[in-house]
């Protein structure tokens, strides 16, 4: 890289790779939450990405409220979770599906809750990039309905609130017995 004020460092997480440059940490993973340090450049505080990457305390809590709200779909959640104006898009056979957060809302208070019918609560998160003190993007894995999901959700921080602000989802496998 040749600055020396700009230097980065690579952990090895298992599937997933830490870079840090001055001093913004950035998670991507590349499939599962298998995290488990094998580089022998991580130093210890690097080490503490165990299972979650470390998050602010507000979107942590925006974060449990997003898996509560999947998994029991409680509509007060709802209402603190996703802004009003926010969309949700995703590929259903093949053709973009892009939905305004009310017909989301909507179609979640028309079902059955994953948590009704039964269905084990197994989320994670598998990523976490902050850009700046109002952007941010979680990369979220979580099973409901026999499928695991993956869900990318934009977040900004508005009148000192953070929010989802858009949402790209995409099942990416059958859930476990």
């Amino acid at each position: 890289m040749g600055d020396e004020k700009e230097t980065e460092l690579l952990l090895q997480t298992g599937t997933a790779t830490c870079r840090r440059w001055r001093g913004r940490r950035t998670v991507e993973s590349r499939s599962t939450p298998t995290l488990g340090v094998t580089s022998p450049r991580a130093t210890l505080g690097d080490m503490a990405l165990s299972h979650t990457p470390h998050l602010p305390v507000d979107i942590q809590r925006l974060a449990d409220d997003y898996f509560d709200l999947m998994h029991h779909q409680d509509m007060t959640v709802f209402d603190r979770v996703f802004h009003p104006d926010s969309v949700l898009y995703g590929v259903v056979d093949g053709e973009l599906n892009i939905r305004p957060c009310a017909v989301y809302r909507e179609a979640m208070m028309a079902r059955q809750s994953p948590a009704e019918l039964g269905n084990p609560r197994r989320d994670s998160i598998l990523a976490f990039d902050q850009i700046s003190p109002t952007l941010a993007l979680l990369k979220m894995q979580l099973e409901m309905f026999g499928g695991v999901m993956q869900d990318y959700l934009n977040l900004s921080s508005l009148d000192g609130q953070w929010w989802v602000v858009a949402k790209m989802w995409e099942k990416v496998g059958e859930s476990a017995p």
